[in-house]
């Protein structure tokens, strides 16, 4: 209504005259007409700013509308005299209207442990216990790792490096590790090393003198209770199979558990 939209006005040109500074008047003393003629333009924008805030809430009370969000107003404008109208659009909660949910059905998981998946994971704690011992006599061979030390032939084309152990798998044929095989301790060879492109530099292939210092066998050690006793507070390795089904288990549940609930949710949606 106008007459709140005065007083909005009425109290923007108060706070104004109150906060600005106006050459021979104190603070809150400048006439009307001064304030109009300064700030004309801020206090409506002001008023306008206050009176739309206050003419929303109070239809949204009013009708009680569940507002979602904060409001877009359209047609917003107001010179400071008469009623001020106005669109405001807000997001909504819908109205939901439930059908029948009860006696969903859901297809079962299977959250059972089988045995090799049990296998599986002490194997991996195996793979981690190996250790490595130096093999003597014979050259390298597809398995072995090697102990190696190398310096580009060209200088300055890569950095040198002491002590690099390399796994010798010959699936890839860019690596050094076919390469190296046959060589035997303390044997020097030149081998090609194939860099793949980097920032400011193109794939390329770099010389290296790479001498073998030592040949590793990788080996696992022996699978019983005193290996066990190794991976944790366990005595034997029937208590760490136990351990790793139960921990299988409760993940299997809570995926299953997670399955479930996402058909729930899809049917609902549906």
């Amino acid at each position: 209504p106008a007459a709140e939209m005065a007083q909005e006005l009425d109290e923007a040109y108060q706070q104004l005259a109150l906060s600005r500074r106006i050459p021979g008047f104190r603070p809150g003393k400048a006439p009307r007409a001064v304030l109009e003629a300064r700030f004309g333009r801020e206090a409506r924008s002001e008023a306008l700013y206050h009176g739309a805030q206050r003419g929303y809430l109070r239809t949204i009370r009013e009708a009680e509308i569940p507002i979602v969000g904060d409001p877009v107003f359209e047609g917003l404008s107001w010179e400071g005299a008469g009623d001020l109208a106005f669109t405001a659009r807000v997001e909504v909660r819908p109205a939901v209207g439930l059908k029948e949910y009860r006696g969903i059905e859901v297809s079962p998981s299977d959250a059972a442990v089988k045995e090799e998946e049990v296998e599986k994971v002490i194997a991996s704690f195996r793979e981690r216990s190996a250790v490595f011992e130096v093999v003597s006599g014979r050259s390298v061979a597809p398995g072995d790792w090697a102990v190696v030390d190398y310096r580009p032939v060209e200088e300055g084309a890569v950095a040198p490096a002491a002590n690099v152990l390399i796994e010798l798998t010959v699936d890839d044929p860019k690596s050094l590790a076919p390469q190296i095989a046959g060589m035997r301790p303390s044997e020097t060879r030149t081998v090609t090393l194939s860099l793949p492109a980097e920032e400011g530099k193109a794939a390329r292939q770099v010389a290296l003198s790479l001498t073998l210092k030592e040949i590793k066998k990788r080996v696992l050690p022996d699978l019983n209770d005193e290996l066990a006793k190794t991976w944790g507070d366990f005595n034997t390795l029937s208590e760490v199979r136990a351990k790793v089904s139960a921990g299988l288990k409760e993940r299997k549940e809570k995926a299953a558990a997670e399955a479930r609930e996402e058909q729930v949710v899809a049917r609902l949606l549906k």
